[in-house]
């Protein structure tokens, strides 16, 4: 008992924590990249890069940016950086980059954000994720240093939860405005949501703008950081918040700590800092001139007040507009739209959509999100076409490809590929032209003779056409600070978006007199605009506070753009505290001679992925394993220590520990995800008395029942020796079959596991036979297909798993039987839109010879409460059949709570019902079916504490449900599950 209320606190402690340092939650496995990457380590002065070897150029100008910001990058925190290893992984499509203490790091995905602004991806990356480092060094002081010493680099990890996740990221998005010339948090769609809901924001509880909701739109903790973050300093026309992480690096056991510190050091809340953000924004937008949208709304299905958002709207023909429609309840689909009327049919489901897609001949194209094979940092950009029914779908180029941008180049296909040395390459039907090294690609369209390409280098971003006949190339709009995006040709004129007045607005570039007009006015902003065949209209998508919705306007120039206007107009933004005398990324340039310079001074050195296997970075007082407690299993948590070793490149993760459970356990676990086999080791010895199979049991013969044997008259049980032992083995393969709309894994598997326990032999009792050693084996095929979720489903509206598998008992003498089992699970939709029935059932049957005692039980089925049916312990695999039937619907979203602490976000109700029947052994030496069931509800709250981002939502489980053998009173239990 003392032992499962320890666990009980341990799991609140750790949970918390966790939650508190949910934005580098991933570090104990963020994925790992191919085996076949050889790898390399460049050490500078402010980083070590560590990235495969074909990307040494893209390294070194990492390198080179992060070295020329450091003395920048720290400011108004002042304990410099140190040495922290870059890691990149180049073959990630999904943009991002985490920067984390457990293993210390910054981890970053080679490829360029397909979006972004007029900063480079390296560049962004070299300020954002620098700051962070930065952030962590000015923590790590005073008492949090002791954590350090006690749980090593996590300990500096759970130190880093004392400071809330909006400042940690909104400071960092000031760092990279601060440190460009017209940064991510100038661009007016930075600011776009905020302006839409205006002074609506500070009605209510406040809670959902930091812990997100399912009843509206919320943007990230970057938006909402930036704005307090810089809201605070500009109040105090200083840099304030060195003061507060002073305070919370030597009050750390406060818990509350930043907000202690707001409150003595800055003399407010946080309450109060929001709502004074917010009245100082909404003064600066209240006094800007009144805009209206040019461009009509299609009035759609989706209810008005519900958040929607229509992607990309082209024109199928003169009447039809195709575009990605996604709602709360509804995943990614393509629709297509009546010009005139706003009515709309659905098409089809996609994935996670990368680039705009285009109409070549009669097929849509478009790219998707994909995982590529069995490591989670192979995600590339697959190109997708279908007929626009929806009925001829498929993916014309193959599976291994980073296509980005499809276009329609004289009736015939043109892309842009990425290539992992960090170059992209335009590949048209006459050919293919890589451009240099460290120029990004945002876009690509095309005319009779020309490919237009949007991209973003030194000097900001720019456009550019190459003649495939002889591939030259021509700027055509030289390089500005100012964002472009969405490249489309038509008619002689260039379509794109642009920020350049001080609102995202769609432009118009005409490629015979090489000038610029905007042809939309919008409230809050205008995207994606396409024009019509004719060429009078414009199809786009505008926004406002429930999302981005489909329009139409005429394609007539409202304005025209000077051609000395470089710097886009600063208009939504009102003045902050600016940092003094810091260096601007975006105008420090990685030229030949500089990384030639950089070549020579620092060598790149062959990065031994054997030698860096291991790599100890974190212990614990207690003991416990972070890959379960990731996971939400804390049921091996308990008394002890433990250390925790976890190579750079998260191919390997081992923990070492001493557990007290009663008993004194040794254990030892090794994870290996470096090869497309998934390798799992783990070892256990404790001083407990090893195991005594019994003289007792029943007898299988050729799969049949042969009768009950009782020796325990005629041996003498031995005393087992104390020592016990185990080890296991496992490897798995998961093959990605498909990875769109649907998902589709095939997964052989297969586990070994030994003891030193004691069998008895039945067949020689008059010996008294045992020996030592018992291994049991199971292999397994697993087949799982599913849907891609909206926000609100609770479980994807269809989905299907299927395994097969085997299992067998091997020991020194003694014959024993084999198990089968299949299991299947089928979802679907219920009643209402994020509704949905769960049905289950399994099949386990013992087969061949020998003690079924010694069958190996496969488990996949399990009753709810089964502890409390009187018989559990005389159920067996033999011809057991398993099935449960679960209909689970969201109740409400109450967005309800006590303000800074809990905010409840959605109460769910799961019915279920479920059955184990199976071979039974009774006592009186009797043989029947028997088995449990239950039938009860579970009550489950997503809720969200201390204003923690909607990644560390804690969901409270209530179930209450009646258990065969205890019908007379219900049985209660509780649970709790970590989003991450």
């Amino acid at each position: 008992m003392q032992n499962s209320k320890f666990k009980i606190i341990v799991a609140v402690l750790v949970g918390m924590l966790l939650s508190m340092g949910v934005g580098s939650a991933q570090y104990y496995d963020n994925g790992a990249s191919p085996h076949w990457l050889r790898w390399q380590s460049i050490e500078g002065d402010s980083v070590r890069v560590v990235a495969p070897d074909l990307y040494e150029g893209a390294a070194r100008r990492a390198l080179f940016y992060a070295d020329s910001t450091r003395n920048s990058v720290d400011y108004g925190l002042g304990y410099g950086l140190g040495s922290v290893p870059l890691v990149i992984h180049p073959l990630n499509s999904l943009s991002n980059g985490v920067s984390i203490w457990a293993p210390r790091r910054v981890e970053i995905s080679g490829m360029p954000s397909v979006g972004g602004y007029a900063t480079t991806w390296l560049r962004h990356l070299a300020v954002h994720e620098m700051r962070h480092t930065a952030q962590y060094a000015a923590l790590n002081r005073n008492t949090v240093r002791g954590l350090y010493y006690l749980l090593g680099e996590q300990g500096l990890l759970l130190a880093s939860g004392l400071m809330p996740f909006w400042w940690i990221e909104g400071d960092a998005t000031d760092a990279e405005t601060q440190l460009n010339t017209f940064g991510r948090a100038l661009q007016p769609s930075f600011t776009m949501h905020y302006r839409a809901v205006g002074r609506d924001i500070l009605e209510g509880n406040i809670d959902p703008w930091f812990s997100g909701s399912y009843t509206m739109e919320v943007p990230s903790h970057y938006e909402l950081g930036y704005q307090l973050v810089t809201t605070a300093n500009t109040l105090a026309d200083r840099y304030v918040w060195a003061d507060v992480v002073d305070y919370a690096s030597r009050h750390p056991y406060t818990i509350f700590a930043t907000e202690i510190a707001m409150r003595r050091r800055l003399g407010y809340s946080t309450t109060e800092l929001f709502r004074a953000t917010f009245e100082r924004l909404n003064d600066h937008w209240d006094s800007l001139p009144e805009r209206h949208d040019s461009a009509t709304k299609l009035d759609g299905p989706t209810p008005s007040d519900q958040y929607v958002t229509y992607q990309y709207p082209l024109w199928a023909d003169s009447n039809t507009i195709v575009a990605l429609r996604t709602t709360l309840d509804r995943s990614t689909r393509f629709v297509a739209i009546d010009a005139a009327s706003g009515a709309e049919r659905e098409l089809f489901g996609v994935g996670y959509v990368s680039t705009r897609p285009a109409i070549v001949g009669d097929r849509l194209y478009w790219t998707e999100h994909t995982q590529l094979s069995s490591f989670a940092q192979d995600m590339g950009s697959v190109m997708w076409s279908s007929t626009l029914d929806g009925r001829d779908k498929q993916t014309p180029i193959g599976r291994k490809t980073m296509a980005l941008y499809p276009t329609d180049f004289g009736g015939e296909l043109a892309y842009v590929r990425y290539n992992p040395e960090s170059t992209y390459t335009i590949v048209c039907p006459v050919g293919e032209y890589t451009l240099p090294e460290g120029v990004e690609v945002h876009g690509l369209a095309a005319d009779d003779q020309w490919l237009y390409y949007l991209t973003t280098e030194f000097g900001g971003m720019a456009i550019w056409r190459i003649r495939p006949t002889d591939w030259q190339r021509e700027v055509v709009k030289p390089a500005s600070p100012t964002t472009l995006s969405h490249l489309v040709a038509h008619s002689g004129k260039l379509y794109f978006g642009s920020i350049g007045s001080g609102y995202d607005e769609v432009h118009c570039w005409d490629i015979a007199s090489a000038t610029e007009s905007r042809l939309t006015t919008s409230q809050h902003g205008s995207f994606w605009g396409s024009p019509s065949p004719e060429g009078r209209r414009l199809a786009l998508a505008v926004y406002d506070r429930n999302g981005y919705h489909p329009a139409v306007g005429e394609n007539i120039g409202i304005e025209q753009i000077a051609p000395s206007q470089q710097m886009p107009l600063n208009i939504v933004n009102p003045p902050v505290y600016e940092w003094a005398d810091v260096v601007e990324v975006d105008k420090i340039e990685a030229t030949p001679m500089a990384l030639a310079e950089s070549e020579q001074r620092y060598p790149a050195k062959r990065y031994s992925k054997g030698a860096h296997l291991l790599n100890i970075h974190s212990w614990a007082p207690i003991y416990f394993r972070p890959d379960q407690v990731m996971s939400g299993n804390l049921g091996d948590v308990g008394l002890g220590v433990s250390v925790v070793s976890q190579n750079l490149l998260n191919t390997a993760l081992t923990t070492i520990g001493y557990r007290y459970d009663g008993r004194h356990n040794l254990l030892a676990n090794f994870k290996y995800v470096g090869l497309p086999v998934k390798l799992e080791l783990g070892a256990r010895v404790d001083n407990g008395s090893v195991g005594l199979y019994p003289v007792q049991g029943m007898i299988m013969e050729n799969g049949d029942y042969l009768g009950y044997f009782d020796h325990t008259e005629q041996i003498k049980l031995p005393v087992p020796p104390r020592g016990y032992a185990s080890v296991y083995a496992k490897g798995s393969l998961p093959l990605i079959l498909s990875h769109s709309h649907w998902t589709t894994v095939l997964t052989p598997a297969i586990e070994l596991s030994a003891n030193n326990n004691m069998v008895y032999n039945p067949d020689r009792y008059k010996g008294g036979t045992f020996r030592k050693g018992m291994v049991a084996s199971a292999a397994t095929l697993q087949w799982n297909s599913y849907t891609r979720q909206a926000k609100r489903n609770l479980q994807p509206r269809w989905g299907f798993a299927a395994i097969a598998g085997v299992g067998k008992a091997l020991t020194w003498e003694v014959e024993t039987p084999l198990t089968v089992g299949l299991y299947g699970r089928v979802q679907t939709p219920g009643l209402g839109l994020n509704d949905g029935f769960t049905l289950r059932a399994s099949y386990q049957n013992i087969l061949g010879n020998g003690p079924v005692n010694y069958a190996v039980n496969l488990g996949w089925m399990s009753v709810r409460g089964a502890a409390h049916f009187e018989d559990t312990a005389y159920v067996l695999p033999d011809n057991q059949v398993g099935a449960s039937v679960e209909y689970c619907t969201p109740l409400c979203y109450p967005n309800v709570g006590v303000q800074g602490i809990v905010l409840l976000k959605r109460l769910s109700l799961s019915l279920f019902g479920e059955t184990l029947v199976a071979g039974a052994n009774y006592k009186d030496g009797g043989w029947g079916y028997k088995g449990p069931w239950s039938v009860g509800a579970n009550l489950v709250a997503d809720t969200a504490w201390l204003r923690l981002p909607e990644q560390g939502d804690l969901g409270l489980r209530v179930s209450c449900y009646f258990v065969s053998g205890h019908l007379n009173r219900p049985v209660l239990s509780a649970g709790a599950s970590v989003a991450f």
